[in-house]
């Protein structure tokens, strides 16, 4: 035989231990709703910040690089990283004292190197220069030549002017200046 089991009545002390279960699980699942949404809410707000982030730092990049860009086209059309071309230098000197209807005498001595951590060389030629010019405006003018039309920058270091029976005498140390990178041959 089977017995059938008799249900209890529903009390009210009973129907409000119910409800208040019902109630505590109710705000259990809340909670935990609420904690996730927040943990994935900051793991969002993160994710969003590190992409501000990377978007500020791509803007600036670019800025900086076309602020710079065409004073490093500008270098790199003068010749500044050809690296040391000293047979162009010898003879801009050439061209451009016979232009002038100068004289000159040259020295040039071994190029100079000095090595960065960023792996540019800097590479210095020192030049000595003899002339003798009509008067200052003709040295000026064979100096602009020279920094105008030369591989690399020209630097004048120093230059002394003394007067002559004919004109002045001039003496003149200039300096050639070009980068390369490690490892790169030399002209």
């Amino acid at each position: 035989m089977t017995e059938r089991r008799q249900r209890r009545p529903v009390t009210p002390r009973r129907r409000s231990g119910f409800a208040l279960a019902l109630a505590l699980l109710s705000w259990l699942a809340t909670m935990a709703w609420a904690q996730h949404s927040a943990s994935e809410g900051r793991q969002v707000a993160a994710a969003l910040h590190t992409a501000t982030e990377h978007r500020v730092q791509s803007i600036t990049a670019r800025h900086t690089l076309a602020a710079y860009q065409a004073r490093y086209e500008a270098l790199r059309a003068r010749g500044l990283f050809a690296g040391a071309t000293r047979l162009a230098w010898v003879e801009a000197v050439r061209r451009s004292a016979a232009a002038r209807g100068l004289e000159v005498h040259y020295e040039l001595a071994p190029a100079t190197t000095s090595d960065r951590a960023d792996g540019v060389i800097l590479e210095t030629a020192a030049m000595q220069l003899t002339l003798n010019a009509p008067h200052e405006g003709r040295l000026l003018g064979f100096l602009e030549v020279l920094a105008r039309d030369t591989p690399g920058v020209l630097r004048v270091r120093q230059c002394a002017l003394a007067r002559a029976p004919v004109g002045i005498d001039v003496r003149c140390r200039v300096e050639w200046l070009t980068l390369r990178m490690a490892g790169e041959e030399t002209a």
